[in-house]
């Protein structure tokens, strides 16, 4: 399986898919500072003569924001990236001839997903750094546990849709399927997120940013670390599945 995770990361870099889903979140973690900085500038220039108040900016307040664009924006491109993980080489013929060599199904599937939990944590952990110092350059400082926190939630959040997209991939060979599937769990997540919150649940994996803030300020609560081992929970049994299936199919 090492072979295959080695080629997974060097096909990710390669193809672009890497670099450029990280480009993408820097680029978010560039702008969201100075954004919510100059944010009075930038709206006294559209509304002249009128007077806005707007809310005290903090450097918890743009990790927010930043938080907001990785669990929108970018998980979006990462889904669109990551849709034909299986599907794009079942189409093109390089399963099978993997699978013609010492490389077992297992060992292609589950290097895929470590692949996909590399690539989901090297663009989360790089560009909320980056981020991060920023803000402390021009906002003020931030937690340092915080931020660390921040890393553990965005990651395990961007991770749900993304492996459920990979699941797809593998058990139907269709990129657009894989797609759609990853971004209608993005919908739900965000849909039964904002209910359960009203309802007062906060433990189950859909409610992961409702943690947000006390995450970014340093003190995440018991029902926060609940949610995150429920959440890789389901990214493990979602690896089985996409393994026994794929097992079963004819390649």
């Amino acid at each position: 399986m090492k072979l295959m995770l080695m080629r997974e990361l060097r096909e990710g870099w390669r193809s672009f898919r890497l670099p450029g889903v990280l480009l993408g979140a820097v680029f978010f973690a560039l702008l969201q500072p100075p954004s919510q900085k100059y944010m009075d500038v930038i709206m006294g220039l559209f509304a002249e003569g009128i007077e806005i108040e707007l809310p005290p900016v903090t450097p918890d307040s743009v990790l927010v924001g930043f938080a907001g664009d990785l669990t929108s924006m970018i998980l979006i491109a990462a889904i669109v990236v990551c849709m034909g993980i299986v599907a794009r080489e079942k189409h093109n013929g390089l399963t099978e001839w993997f699978l013609t060599r010492p490389v077992s199904r297992s060992s292609y599937v589950y290097a895929k997903v470590i692949y996909l939990v590399i690539f989901t944590l090297v663009v989360v952990a790089v560009s909320t750094a980056v981020c991060a110092a920023y803000t402390s350059t021009l906002v003020g400082s931030v937690n340092v546990a915080g931020v660390f926190y921040l890393i553990v939630l965005v990651t395990t959040y961007l991770m749900l849709p993304l492996i459920v997209t990979l699941t797809v991939s593998a058990i139907t060979g269709i990129s657009g399927a894989a797609a759609g599937a990853g971004i209608l769990v993005l919908f739900l997540m965000s849909s039964l997120g904002w209910l359960l919150d009203n309802a007062g649940i906060n433990w189950l994996p859909t409610q992961l940013s409702a943690h947000l803030p006390e995450v970014i300020a340093g003190y995440p609560s018991p029902s926060f670390w609940v949610a995150t081992a429920l959440s890789w929970l389901f990214i493990a049994l979602m690896a089985q599945l996409s393994n026994y299936n794929f097992a079963r199919q004819e390649v």
